[in-house]
């Protein structure tokens, strides 16, 4: 539920509607299905507050050219009413080796998070497709 929460608020304006309207709960359990069985190398890490899940982060090795030695931050969301509290960052130390991310390139409250946390624009970009949508994405690294 946490995950269609998250990206319901981020993707708001950028995603069609009818589309965020189908990522429901049961979809994004399929995606965390496919994910977490894809073998070793995958990680993933959740926070939880009184037991309640708030956060979490998957990481896995780098899916760009010449990267696969390399481990690349596939997302990391945090519900809104625990963003800036720390736990975003605390998920971002789980994995130490992470080299590389892509983010939306108008997400800036994002940028600003990353920059805290040591990674920034390399001046690579790209456009993505987000279910079927394109989003204009900037790679950022450390």
């Amino acid at each position: 539920m946490l995950h269609s929460q998250c990206w319901a608020e981020l993707y708001a304006g950028v995603l069609p509607p009818d589309v965020l309207a189908e990522l429901s709960p049961a979809v994004m359990a399929q995606l965390w299905q496919r994910f977490v069985t894809r073998g070793e190398e995958y990680a993933q890490y959740v926070a939880e507050v009184d037991g309640d899940v708030v956060g979490f982060v998957g990481f896995g090795p780098g899916r760009d050219e010449g990267y696969a030695e390399v481990v690349e931050v596939y997302f990391c969301y945090v519900a809104p009413g625990f963003q800036r509290s720390g736990i975003g960052s605390e998920l971002l130390a789980a994995e130490t080796d992470a080299t590389y991310l892509w983010i939306s390139e108008s997400n800036r409250a994002a940028h600003r998070f990353y920059r805290r946390n040591k990674f920034g624009p390399d001046s690579r970009r790209r456009i993505g497709s987000l279910f079927g949508t394109d989003l204009p994405e900037i790679r950022m690294s450390r």
